[in-house]
């Protein structure tokens, strides 16, 4: 009798532990805003990687075989594309992260223009402490990784993703 006690309240426990872990995963960080100040952009549009992004007047952008470095003296945010056998961004993310030890602290899905977006804070072995905030989107076969570690340009890299655009 005494073990079948101890076993209700072992599952109640780890029941309640679920409980609390999803309500934290749910809650928004302050870290990821949602909304930005809409700052004077250019197009720039890269052939290689094909997408178009508007990114401010005043950044500098560097291009090379898979990533785009979009520059201020506020620090940098970087545009990557990744091919892969993945045929959506969730089974993509998750396997990366299993494999790299990467914590998700906040993740948000969003639908822009039709797309589906993965929003997350993370952190990893390495990384900064403040975190990295991303944006994963699939879309040809790709998953494209728009990333900043600068707390200063998560409304910049909020306002790029809204305007990107994949070229076929």
């Amino acid at each position: 009798m005494k073990n079948i006690a101890l076993l209700i309240v072992i599952i109640f426990a780890l029941g309640l532990g679920a409980f609390y872990l999803s309500r934290q995963q749910a809650t928004p960080s302050p870290a990821a805003p949602a909304t930005t100040n809409q700052q004077p952009t250019k197009t720039f549009q890269s052939k290689s990687l094909k997408f178009s992004v508007d990114i401010p007047q005043g950044f500098t952008a560097k291009e090379n075989f898979t990533q785009l470095a979009i520059s201020s003296s506020q620090g940098e945010i970087l545009i990557t594309r990744f091919g892969t056998n993945f045929s959506d961004v969730n089974a993509y993310i998750d396997d990366l992260f299993a494999k790299n030890k990467t914590q998700t602290l906040n993740k948000k899905t969003l639908q822009i223009d039709g797309l589906q977006w993965q929003s997350r804070v993370i952190s990893y072995p390495g990384g900064p402490a403040s975190g990295e905030y991303n944006y994963y989107v699939y879309v040809g076969n790709a998953v494209f990784d728009f990333s900043t570690s600068s707390p200063s340009l998560y409304p910049v890299l909020d306002q790029m993703v809204r305007t990107f655009k994949f070229l076929l």
